[in-house]
């Protein structure tokens, strides 16, 4: 707490409390109650009220202070003076007594004022009493105003958190409330939602599988019928073809023989072609193979006529067939040994070589026929 801080007025209500009382007492009087009414408390009994010892010395310095004291004097100095200057209630003016008479009516009047001081002692020792127990329940009352006001702070405390946190209670369970009713009402739009999309789409598989069925039902209805006509056509066309087929078998049976008679009377025909053209070509190979030979002769011999001794080279020309060798394996034709035969002639004689064979104007280094 700062130098500056205000005190609070309950930390200071004990003080205050101490300092409004006619005593002042320590610390520990005021903690301990019942030493304190020990101490200070007056009791009543069968034969009167008992102070403790401490209010019986505490009196007698009260009484000292109430003789000294200029108020207490002035009031009794009134007291008295009345109490002298006042006549008894139901007295009678009565003559002037002799001074004995006086003397001993102011000794009745001190014995009076003396029993009316005490009396008085009494009361008002009474009355500072019941003011001291007034003070004490004074006292009693604001320590307990006190703990209660702080009491009921604390419980205006602990009740305003308290509402506090109810305040923020209902706040976090109305706004969890309230989105707990949102998730409620967005599941259950979802699922109103879902529902319908898989309703529809259950509907819409179904008149799918039903259009599907009906367009699958009326294809094969079509199909059925176009493989019905179809089929009829087809039928028809075999019967058709059948009767084509056994027309062209027919035909064919016709034509085959037709064809045999006809393949019999070529192969006669050209069995007499062939033995005419061979007996004819026969005729004509005999005829070249003589005219061939009788040229090779021919040229032969101008050849060696023209040529000179010196200048004479012997090869071997290609040989041709002859009747011996016209079925051998390897045999000429006539006409390829006439050109072989005719090169030789024309050719160069630095282009031949002596004792060299040739056939079709190529040298061929095996000789097989005797030299011309």
């Amino acid at each position: 707490m700062t130098a500056f801080a205000r005190p609070s007025l309950l930390d200071n209500r004990y003080a205050v409390i101490a300092e409004t009382s006619a005593y002042t007492y320590d610390d520990d009087d005021l903690v301990n109650y019942a030493e304190f009414l020990r101490k200070h408390g007056r009791y009543k009994t069968k034969g009167g009220y008992v102070d403790a010892s401490r209010n019986i010395r505490s009196l007698h310095r009260q009484q000292e202070d109430f003789q000294s004291s200029p108020s207490r004097s002035g009031i009794l100095a009134s007291i008295n003076k009345s109490s002298l200057s006042a006549p008894p209630i139901g007295s009678t003016p009565r003559k002037i007594k002799a001074p004995e008479e006086n003397e001993l009516a102011a000794l009745s009047n001190l014995v009076n004022l003396e029993n009316k001081k005490k009396e008085y002692d009494k009361q008002m020792k009474l009355v500072e009493e019941e003011m001291i127990r007034a003070k004490q329940r004074e006292r009693e009352a604001k320590r307990l105003e006190g703990d209660i006001k702080k009491e009921q702070r604390h419980v205006q405390h602990a009740i305003r958190d308290l509402d506090v946190d109810t305040t923020k209670k209902r706040y976090y369970a109305e706004k969890s409330l309230s989105k707990n009713l949102e998730e409620k009402d967005k599941i259950e739009r979802e699922f109103v939602k879902k529902r319908e999309k898989q309703t529809k789409q259950r509907t819409d598989r179904l008149i799918d599988s039903l259009q599907t069925n009906k367009d699958k039902d009326r294809r094969n209805l079509l199909l059925c019928n176009d493989l019905s006509r179809q089929y009829g056509t087809k039928s028809h066309e075999l019967q058709i073809k059948h009767q084509q087929l056994h027309q062209i078998h027919l035909d064919f049976e016709q034509k085959v023989q037709q064809r045999e008679l006809e393949e019999a009377r070529i192969k006669k025909e050209l069995a007499d072609i062939a033995m005419a053209l061979n007996l004819e070509a026969q005729k004509a190979k005999a005829d070249m193979k003589d005219f061939l030979t009788i040229a090779d002769f021919d040229r032969g011999l101008t050849m060696k006529q023209d040529l000179e001794p010196e200048q004479r080279t012997n090869v071997t020309p290609g040989f041709c067939a002859t009747d011996m060798t016209e079925h051998a394996p390897d045999a000429r034709p006539a006409e390829l040994g006439a050109d072989s035969i005719l090169y030789m002639v024309n050719a160069l004689r630095s282009e031949l070589k002596n004792g060299g064979f040739y056939a079709d104007g190529q040298q061929i280094p095996l000789i097989s026929a005797p030299i011309v």
